[in-house]
Protein backbone atom coordinates (compact mmCIF):
# COMPACT_ATOMS: atom_id res chain seq x y z
CA UNK A 1 0.00 0.00 0.00
CA UNK A 2 1.13 3.90 0.12
CA UNK A 3 3.01 3.22 3.27
CA UNK A 4 5.91 0.89 1.45
CA UNK A 5 6.55 3.21 -2.28
CA UNK A 6 5.42 6.69 -1.06
CA UNK A 7 2.56 6.72 -3.25
CA UNK A 8 -0.34 4.41 -5.56
CA UNK A 9 -1.84 4.91 -8.43
CA UNK A 10 -5.38 3.75 -8.48
CA UNK A 11 -9.01 4.20 -10.49
CA UNK A 12 -10.70 7.42 -9.20
CA UNK A 13 -14.45 8.22 -9.43
CA UNK A 14 -17.31 6.57 -10.80
CA UNK A 15 -17.15 7.38 -15.17
CA UNK A 16 -19.98 9.84 -14.82
CA UNK A 17 -18.79 12.09 -11.42
CA UNK A 18 -15.54 11.63 -13.10
CA UNK A 19 -16.85 13.16 -16.51
CA UNK A 20 -19.04 15.97 -14.48
CA UNK A 21 -15.73 16.87 -11.80
CA UNK A 22 -13.83 17.87 -15.73
CA UNK A 23 -16.23 19.67 -17.12
CA UNK A 24 -16.78 21.93 -14.35
CA UNK A 25 -13.10 22.71 -13.63
CA UNK A 26 -13.12 22.77 -17.81
CA UNK A 27 -15.73 25.92 -16.96
CA UNK A 28 -13.70 27.20 -13.94
CA UNK A 29 -10.55 27.09 -15.93
CA UNK A 30 -12.01 28.72 -19.23
CA UNK A 31 -13.63 32.04 -16.83
CA UNK A 32 -10.52 32.39 -15.20
CA UNK A 33 -8.62 32.85 -18.66
CA UNK A 34 -11.12 34.99 -20.03
CA UNK A 35 -11.09 37.26 -17.52
CA UNK A 36 -7.47 37.88 -18.24
CA UNK A 37 -9.00 38.26 -22.24
CA UNK A 38 -7.25 34.37 -22.90
CA UNK A 39 -9.90 32.72 -25.20
CA UNK A 40 -8.80 29.21 -25.73
CA UNK A 41 -11.00 25.55 -27.21
CA UNK A 42 -8.50 23.33 -26.64
CA UNK A 43 -6.87 23.71 -22.88
CA UNK A 44 -4.17 21.26 -24.25
CA UNK A 45 -3.17 24.13 -26.97
CA UNK A 46 -2.56 27.25 -24.06
CA UNK A 47 1.18 27.43 -24.73
CA UNK A 48 0.19 28.74 -28.31
CA UNK A 49 -1.75 31.44 -26.60
CA UNK A 50 0.02 32.58 -23.71
CA UNK A 51 3.62 32.18 -25.01
CA UNK A 52 4.22 35.24 -22.33
CA UNK A 53 6.07 34.01 -19.23
CA UNK A 54 4.08 37.54 -17.19
CA UNK A 55 0.57 36.62 -18.71
CA UNK A 56 1.24 32.62 -17.87
CA UNK A 57 2.40 34.10 -14.12
CA UNK A 58 -0.78 35.88 -13.89
CA UNK A 59 -2.54 32.96 -14.65
CA UNK A 60 -1.02 30.37 -12.38
CA UNK A 61 -1.96 33.30 -9.74
CA UNK A 62 -5.44 33.32 -10.43
CA UNK A 63 -5.64 28.94 -10.67
CA UNK A 64 -3.10 27.90 -8.18
CA UNK A 65 -0.86 30.30 -5.99
CA UNK A 66 -5.17 32.12 -5.19
CA UNK A 67 -7.25 29.32 -6.25
CA UNK A 68 -10.83 29.36 -5.59
CA UNK A 69 -12.87 27.68 -3.13
CA UNK A 70 -14.90 23.88 -4.59
CA UNK A 71 -18.04 26.16 -3.71
CA UNK A 72 -17.86 27.85 -7.27
CA UNK A 73 -18.14 25.20 -9.20
CA UNK A 74 -21.02 23.15 -9.35
CA UNK A 75 -19.20 19.07 -7.95
CA UNK A 76 -20.07 17.96 -4.31
CA UNK A 77 -16.46 17.27 -2.80
CA UNK A 78 -17.82 14.75 -0.52
CA UNK A 79 -17.47 12.10 -3.71
CA UNK A 80 -13.77 12.97 -3.44
CA UNK A 81 -13.52 12.43 0.09
CA UNK A 82 -15.81 9.32 0.25
CA UNK A 83 -13.30 7.36 -2.73
CA UNK A 84 -10.25 8.18 -0.58
CA UNK A 85 -11.26 7.40 2.90
CA UNK A 86 -12.01 3.98 1.60
CA UNK A 87 -8.90 3.37 -0.15
CA UNK A 88 -7.01 4.70 2.73
CA UNK A 89 -9.35 3.46 5.05
CA UNK A 90 -9.29 7.12 7.30
CA UNK A 91 -12.02 9.11 7.43
CA UNK A 92 -10.60 12.28 5.28
CA UNK A 93 -11.86 15.67 4.49
CA UNK A 94 -10.49 18.11 1.73
CA UNK A 95 -8.93 21.19 3.54
CA UNK A 96 -6.77 24.38 2.87
CA UNK A 97 -2.92 23.83 4.18
CA UNK A 98 -3.18 27.37 6.13
CA UNK A 99 -6.68 28.04 7.63
CA UNK A 100 -8.17 24.37 6.92
CA UNK A 101 -11.68 26.46 6.08
CA UNK A 102 -11.77 25.89 2.43
CA UNK A 103 -12.08 23.07 -0.09
CA UNK A 104 -9.49 25.29 -2.61
CA UNK A 105 -9.17 24.73 -6.17
CA UNK A 106 -5.28 23.87 -6.82
CA UNK A 107 -5.21 23.93 -10.51
CA UNK A 108 -1.25 23.67 -12.52
CA UNK A 109 -0.39 24.52 -15.81
CA UNK A 110 2.95 23.33 -17.05
CA UNK A 111 3.73 24.26 -20.96
CA UNK A 112 5.65 22.27 -23.17
CA UNK A 113 9.27 23.40 -23.26
CA UNK A 114 9.21 25.97 -20.95
CA UNK A 115 10.63 26.62 -17.58
CA UNK A 116 7.09 25.66 -15.55
CA UNK A 117 8.98 23.52 -13.37
CA UNK A 118 8.97 22.53 -9.68
CA UNK A 119 12.16 21.29 -8.04
CA UNK A 120 12.65 17.99 -6.00
CA UNK A 121 11.17 18.56 -2.52
CA UNK A 122 8.78 17.49 0.38
CA UNK A 123 5.74 18.96 1.15
CA UNK A 124 6.39 19.43 4.41
CA UNK A 125 9.40 21.39 4.11
CA UNK A 126 7.11 23.85 3.77
CA UNK A 127 5.63 25.34 7.35
CA UNK A 128 2.08 25.23 6.38
CA UNK A 129 2.07 21.96 5.70
CA UNK A 130 1.69 18.91 7.69
CA UNK A 131 2.58 15.00 7.38
CA UNK A 132 -0.58 13.79 8.14
CA UNK A 133 -1.93 15.19 5.07
CA UNK A 134 -2.53 12.87 2.07
CA UNK A 135 -1.65 14.64 -1.69
CA UNK A 136 -4.12 13.89 -4.94
CA UNK A 137 -2.72 14.23 -8.34
CA UNK A 138 -5.72 14.53 -10.58
CA UNK A 139 -4.77 14.52 -14.64
CA UNK A 140 -7.48 16.90 -16.75
CA UNK A 141 -5.93 17.79 -19.80
CA UNK A 142 -2.06 16.83 -21.49
CA UNK A 143 -1.19 14.63 -18.46
CA UNK A 144 1.37 12.08 -20.13
CA UNK A 145 4.27 9.93 -19.65
CA UNK A 146 6.31 13.16 -20.96
CA UNK A 147 4.51 15.99 -18.69
CA UNK A 148 2.94 14.15 -15.39
CA UNK A 149 4.58 14.68 -12.04
CA UNK A 150 7.62 12.45 -11.18
CA UNK A 151 8.14 11.11 -7.87
CA UNK A 152 11.04 9.18 -5.96
CA UNK A 153 9.89 5.60 -4.63
CA UNK A 154 10.25 4.97 -0.81
CA UNK A 155 11.70 8.80 -0.48
CA UNK A 156 9.29 9.49 2.40
CA UNK A 157 11.35 7.19 4.38
CA UNK A 158 15.18 8.82 4.03
CA UNK A 159 16.29 10.95 6.61
CA UNK A 160 18.76 13.41 6.92
CA UNK A 161 18.50 15.40 3.62
CA UNK A 162 19.87 18.40 2.90
CA UNK A 163 17.49 21.29 1.22
CA UNK A 164 18.52 24.56 0.05
CA UNK A 165 16.44 27.99 -0.65
CA UNK A 166 16.60 28.87 -4.51
CA UNK A 167 15.03 32.25 -5.34
CA UNK A 168 13.28 31.26 -8.02
CA UNK A 169 11.35 28.50 -6.25
CA UNK A 170 8.78 28.90 -3.28
CA UNK A 171 9.58 25.87 -1.97
CA UNK A 172 12.69 24.74 -1.02
CA UNK A 173 14.75 22.01 -3.10
CA UNK A 174 16.58 18.83 -2.70
CA UNK A 175 20.36 19.90 -2.93
CA UNK A 176 20.96 16.68 -4.35
CA UNK A 177 19.42 15.88 -7.77
CA UNK A 178 20.65 12.42 -8.44
CA UNK A 179 18.31 11.14 -7.42
CA UNK A 180 16.22 8.31 -9.25
CA UNK A 181 12.67 10.09 -10.51
CA UNK A 182 10.11 8.20 -12.46
CA UNK A 183 6.47 9.71 -13.56
CA UNK A 184 3.63 7.43 -12.37
CA UNK A 185 1.39 8.40 -14.98
CA UNK A 186 -2.21 8.09 -14.18
CA UNK A 187 -4.55 7.95 -16.72
CA UNK A 188 -7.99 10.16 -17.41
CA UNK A 189 -9.89 9.07 -14.13
CA UNK A 190 -6.96 7.44 -12.14
CA UNK A 191 -5.35 9.28 -9.43
CA UNK A 192 -2.16 9.71 -7.80
CA UNK A 193 -2.00 9.59 -4.12
CA UNK A 194 0.73 10.52 -2.23
CA UNK A 195 2.56 11.26 1.17
CA UNK A 196 3.63 14.60 2.03
CA UNK A 197 6.82 13.43 2.41
CA UNK A 198 7.29 11.59 -0.79
CA UNK A 199 10.26 13.34 -2.18
CA UNK A 200 8.39 14.86 -6.28
CA UNK A 201 9.04 17.70 -8.73
CA UNK A 202 6.92 18.96 -11.63
CA UNK A 203 9.87 18.33 -13.77
CA UNK A 204 10.28 19.67 -17.45
CA UNK A 205 7.27 18.88 -20.07
CA UNK A 206 8.14 17.60 -23.36
CA UNK A 207 5.63 16.63 -24.30
CA UNK A 208 3.83 18.89 -27.04
CA UNK A 209 0.57 19.98 -24.82
CA UNK A 210 0.37 22.39 -21.66
CA UNK A 211 -0.08 19.68 -18.66
CA UNK A 212 -3.72 20.95 -16.34
CA UNK A 213 -3.66 19.02 -13.35
CA UNK A 214 -5.92 18.89 -10.15
CA UNK A 215 -3.91 18.96 -6.98
CA UNK A 216 -5.68 18.39 -4.21
CA UNK A 217 -4.88 17.97 -0.41
CA UNK A 218 -7.16 15.98 2.08
CA UNK A 219 -6.35 15.32 5.99
CA UNK A 220 -8.06 13.57 8.98
CA UNK A 221 -11.85 14.61 9.66
CA UNK A 222 -11.70 16.18 13.05
CA UNK A 223 -15.71 14.58 13.67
Amino acid sequence: MIQEKGYIVTEFLKETDFNHLVLELEKYVKKQLESLNIKINDLRQYHESVNNDDLHHEVCQKLYKNGSSFEEIDFDTTIIETRISKLLKRKLVIRDDYYHDRKQIFIRVIRPKKNDVSPVHRDTWLDALKECGINLYIPLWGSNELSSIAVCEGSHKWENLVKENVKQFTVPKLKDNNIPLIRPNPKPNEVLIFLPKLLHSGLNNISHETRFSLEVRLYDSLT
